[in-house]
């Protein structure tokens, strides 16, 4: 699955989505180190929106390889890491909203 199409799911299907969220996420996870920059910065721009989709079943089971992933890509110092900083933010106010 492109990890574009990825992202129009998740903007435009709604409860569609709920019982693929897993086979979603998991597609999109196994893209953040695919040979192409924009495919990997956009695996980056979609964390923050999976864990806001179903933000309770994302930090069961991917809120910490993706936060490991973010800063990572952060402490690279390579040009997604402005993408990468956004991304942690946003993943922040996601699950602050959980509390």
């Amino acid at each position: 699955m492109r990890t574009r199409s990825a992202g129009e799911l998740l903007r435009n299907t709604g409860d569609f989505m709920l019982a693929r969220f897993k086979e979603v996420c998991d597609a999109v996870w196994k893209q953040r180190e695919y040979r192409d920059k924009d495919v990997r910065e956009t695996v980056i721009m979609l964390l923050p929106q999976l864990a806001a989709f179903c933000p309770e079943a994302f930090v069961r089971g991917y809120l910490d390889i993706c936060l490991q992933h973010i800063i990572d890509t952060i402490n690279k110092g390579n040009t997604k890491r402005g993408l990468a900083y956004i991304a942690l933010g946003e993943m922040a106010l996601v699950t602050l909203q959980m509390m």
